[in-house]
């Protein structure tokens, strides 16, 4: 028989019971029936973290794809995909046009962050060609503004010609300290 999960155990306390529930019930019927051992300070808080990881609408960077729980209005947890519990048919229809309407907006979502990158790009690419346009004296004071702006202090542009390379010198704060920085200018 293959070790059971975290949240296999949640699944089963939750169909032993018939009923919706919290992190804390879930574990405590765990516990009751022996459907998972524990090796851990605080295993409530790990009970609660593998329902809210595999819990439909929780998302989060850590949070697992397969969806195996949805939060009830109530603040309990319940089985994905199957009708609550004491609910009526009214409500669990409800629950899922909840649902539908939620992964809607998901995808909404979704699109407008492809659509926020796509625009993001091109807004970049803008920025580049003209800056590749532009004369390279106003070239490197665009570029002494920007550095300015990043908390450059105290700089001093060199004067075209033989400077090796090197566009200016400057001071920077960076943490309690000021360094002296030298900095060149590249279209």
């Amino acid at each position: 028989m293959p070790k059971k999960t975290v949240r296999d155990a949640v699944v089963e306390a939750m169909r032993k019971v018939g009923l919706p529930l919290t992190a804390k019930e879930a574990y405590e019927i765990i516990i009751e029936f022996d459907y998972y051992r524990f090796n851990a300070e605080r295993p409530e808080n790990i009970v609660k973290s593998e329902i809210r990881r595999h819990c439909e609408g929780v998302d989060f960077p850590t949070s697992k794809p397969n969806k195996v729980f949805k939060l009830l209005k109530d603040g309990k947890y319940w089985i994905n995909g199957l009708s609550v519990p004491g609910a009526t048919q009214a409500e669990n229809r409800n629950e899922e046009s909840l649902r539908k309407e939620s992964s809607e907006i998901k995808d909404t979502v979704d699109d407008l962050k492809g659509i926020h990158q796509k625009h993001t790009i091109a807004f970049r690419n803008a920025i580049l060609e003209q800056l590749r346009q532009i004369e390279p004296e106003t070239f490197e004071r665009f570029s002494r503004g920007l550095l300015e702006t990043y908390g450059f202090v105290n700089m001093e542009v060199t004067k075209r010609g033989r400077d090796g390379g090197i566009d200016g010198f400057s001071n920077l704060k960076v943490g309690i300290t000021h360094l002296n920085v030298a900095f060149q200018c590249k279209r």
